[in-house]
């Protein structure tokens, strides 16, 4: 969705360092994502938090297009509470929704809360810990027979700093050495499964207290409280985690990974189409769309999807199925046929946003030619898109939205040898406003909901000295600033047109860890 091959490499690069042409290849047989799942407590949950850059968000971003990342990470549970409560509902999980091929673990932060400190509650006994981790990898292993488990150790606690937060003479929650103990029993634990070679244990202690000893700030620089990860520290995880998948899963990492489905560029020279009693599942959120969905998974501009992922990540699972350059007509010759056999076979999403136009009202004289679609076409695509959708996800509410406006002083900013002008903003208003007819049509039937983001954002950008230009960072991609007003756009609209399932109204699938602590009848 830029102009030019030269500046939409570029950007594709900016946004997936590591692409390849190998990993954008089309293949004439795509597969099921493989899926990789994240079980954990705090620093697993938190590490959907665009806001600190987390770890998820960031891997995330790496996979956005070869694999479905499934976090599990519950706050405050010790491996006691996930056996007792997590396991029952996460095994059942795995024989009926997913079969994944990657498992992090990453368990004893909580365990080896100080047994006289003001968490309390959540210690585990280090002999108990080990026999829990043991089980946990040990049942692993066994409900995913596909899978490589990478176990983490906790990392160490920044005693200084948990200190500073003890009030009204509370007592000190955690103490680095006694962190240290339950850290060298999960190794331990981890080199037992070495003979099955699909188990490798990470010494995050170690890697934490050695990337520690090379900055000036020493942990400050990698915790927020002591405890919990902050940017520097999220990218390290980050850092760990994809060394570790190069080197014991090599195939597993991103950039030799395939993408599901081809990039919009192979498309320009010829389109083929291809095909291919415990509490409830978490719900599934669907996201279709061309790079405005794919790039809305990037920490770094505090993409749409990070932050509503964010506000979800104890109670929806989200499938981003955005496709950098695509339009409608690619969508459903290429991307449909694929995405429909995944709705019969891997999940019934209750919500799904649909985002596509903003290739399509390339300027079909300009250098994004290749993308254009007229717009009868366009229309035809849309009211076809919809249908197909309410038919294949009959449990789902679709919200579609508008093609954004252009900056064309920003667009033409980026022209270079002569290039013509791919896009301007009054041909993305005609498709804007074709794009919401359409939606009116389905308005007997009470599951479709459009949103004007064409007016969306330029009402928000009609306060700012710089126009839309403050919402935008390229003249079509948004910001951080326009990224915070796509999530609030979409939770209103959830709010109003489906409130059940605003994430308010949404119960967590596992319990908060405080009431643990209340004793059992």
């Amino acid at each position: 969705m830029l102009i030019g091959r030269k500046q939409l490499t570029a950007v594709a690069r900016r946004w997936h360092p590591r692409a390849t042409t190998a990993t954008r290849a089309m293949t004439s047989t795509p597969r099921p994502r493989p899926t990789f799942l994240l079980l954990g407590d705090s620093l697993t949950e938190f590490a959907a938090d665009p806001a600190q850059q987390g770890w998820v968000c960031r891997l995330q971003h790496e996979y956005v297009r070869t694999a479905d990342l499934v976090n599990r990470g519950l706050s405050g549970y010790n491996t006691r509470w996930f056996l007792d409560v997590a396991w029952p509902v996460i095994s059942q999980e795995l024989k009926t929704k997913w079969s994944p091929v990657l498992v992090t673990l990453w368990f004893g932060a909580n365990d080896a809360a100080l047994p006289s400190g003001v968490d309390a509650g959540e210690y585990v006994p280090l002999d108990e810990y080990a026999r829990n981790i043991e089980s946990i990898i040990t049942k692993m292993l066994e409900a995913a027979p596909n899978a490589h488990v990478i176990v983490l150790t906790p990392p160490p606690v920044d005693d200084a700093v948990r200190l500073t937060l003890v009030t009204d003479s509370a007592l000190l929650d955690r103490s680095d050495a006694h962190v240290k103990d339950y850290a060298a029993r999960c190794l331990e634990i981890a080199q037992r499964f070495q003979s099955t070679a699909r188990v490798t244990g990470i010494d995050m202690r170690k890697v934490v207290q050695d990337a520690a000893a090379r900055s000036d700030q020493s942990f400050a620089s990698l915790f927020c409280d002591g405890l919990h990860f902050s940017d520097a520290g999220n990218e390290l995880v980050t850092q760990e985690l994809l060394a570790t998948i190069r080197t014991v899963v090599p195939h597993l990492a991103p950039e030799r990974l395939v993408w599901q489905l081809p990039d919009w560029e192979t498309l320009c020279v010829k389109t083929r189409a291809m095909t291919s009693s415990p509490p409830p599942r978490r719900p599934t959120f669907l996201l279709l769309g061309d790079s405005l969905t794919q790039f809305a998974a990037n920490p770094e501009q505090q993409g749409w999807m990070c932050l509503l992922q964010h506000d979800y990540v104890r109670s929806v699972d989200w499938v981003n199925r955005g496709l950098s350059g695509y339009n409608t007509r690619w969508f459903l010759d290429v991307a449909w046929p694929v995405i429909l056999q995944e709705l019969k076979t891997q999940w019934s999403p209750v919500l799904v946003t649909l985002w596509l136009g903003a290739n399509d009202a390339a300027l079909p004289s300009g250098s994004a030619a290749g993308q254009h679609v007229p717009l009868d076409e366009f229309e035809r695509n849309i009211d076809a898109i919809i249908t197909k959708t309410l038919e294949a996800a009959p449990n789902a509410h679709l919200i579609v939205l508008t093609a954004p406006p252009v900056d064309d002083a920003a667009r033409s900013a980026l022209l270079t040898n002569g290039e013509l002008l791919d896009r301007s903003d009054a041909s993305v208003n005609k498709y804007a406003a074709r794009c919401l007819e359409v939606v009116q049509r389905f308005k007997s039937t009470s599951r479709v909901t459009g949103v004007d983001m064409h007016k969306v954002v330029h009402d928000a950008a009609a306060g700012s000295d710089k126009g839309v230009a403050s919402l935008l960072c390229d003249g079509l991609h948004f910001s951080d600033a326009g990224n915070k007003l796509v999530a609030q756009e979409l939770l209103a609209t959830i709010r109003t047109a489906v409130p059940n399932l605003a994430p308010e109204c949404l119960a967590w699938q596992f319990p908060d860890w405080k009431t643990m602590l209340a004793p059992t009848k």
